[in-house]
């Protein structure tokens, strides 16, 4: 899948950017996918796909810088999903 690379922000963020204007986020070796309003700055759809190999995902080809709005929103729904993993497993 070719992408490109969007930012790469503290914490290890990467964001790509694909041809069809969808979105994918890595940290940690986990890859995510959003989709990315740009009139409103809000970042939904967001989807946890799993582990990868990030030197194999994606071809760095522009650097630009993303909005704000979009590192905070990524970074939120990241933990948030991280949470909600954990939560689930602290009641078993």
């Amino acid at each position: 899948m070719r992408a490109t690379f969007v930012n790469e922000s503290e914490g290890g963020l990467k964001i790509y950017k694909h041809k069809d204007g969808t979105y994918s986020a890595v940290r940690n070796s986990i890859l995510y996918t959003f989709l990315w309003n740009s009139k409103s700055f809000k970042a939904y759809n967001f989807k946890k796909i799993g582990m990868i190999d990030q030197k194999l995902y994606a071809l760095p080809v522009s650097l630009s810088k993303p909005h704000i709005q979009m590192i905070l929103q990524v970074q939120k729904n990241i933990n948030k999903l991280n949470e909600g993993i954990e939560s689930i497993l602290t009641l078993l």
